[in-house]
């Protein structure tokens, strides 16, 4: 059982650390990138789209897992004696809650990008790209709230987990 907990403490780290380094992922390109490219479509986007960015990296590799490194925490924690189990628990179910929005916003984002590469931009891509951006600070506070539960785990694991006495 030692090894399962060291296991779970583990796991939990490495999902917090992960959900910090996507949280500062995101608000990085809310704040530097995304003003970039948006202030003035379609001709920001052709400017700034037409050379590859570093952070096509960051969506490909660290977005998606961001995701399975909190279920699989959670899933490690379920039958052990800790205080973490309830608040990974939380904010596993606030992320997967989250996920298919996110996938919607790179589906939706990724098209409105390769229409004005392609010479396609129409005007209603501005309310699509307004919709996106309130989105994606939606995201960035939600996320917020994901790695503030994922540091309540780390506080709280080594606490016993909270049980109600079942009286006979």
């Amino acid at each position: 059982m030692k090894m399962r907990k060291d296991l779970a403490r583990l796991l939990l780290f490495i999902a917090t650390i992960y959900w910090g380094i996507w949280l500062g992922g995101y608000i990085f390109n809310a704040v530097m990138v995304v003003p970039s490219w948006s202030y003035n479509p379609p001709d920001s986007m052709i400017n700034h789209f037409r050379v590859s960015h570093f952070l096509i990296y960051f969506f490909k590799y660290v977005n998606p897992w961001v995701f399975l490194a909190s279920l699989f925490a959670w899933l490690v924690t379920i039958k052990l004696d800790t205080g973490a189990r309830f608040w990974l628990g939380w904010a596993t179910l606030i992320a997967w809650m989250m996920l298919p929005l996110k996938i919607w916003m790179i589906i939706t984002i990724g098209g409105v990008v390769r229409a004005t590469l392609d010479g396609n931009f129409a005007p209603d891509m501005i309310n699509t790209i307004s919709l996106w951006r309130n989105l994606n600070w939606l995201t960035i506070a939600t996320a917020t709230g994901i790695l503030t539960l994922h540091l309540l785990a780390v506080l709280n694991f080594n606490s016993p987990r909270r049980m109600k006495e079942r009286l006979p």
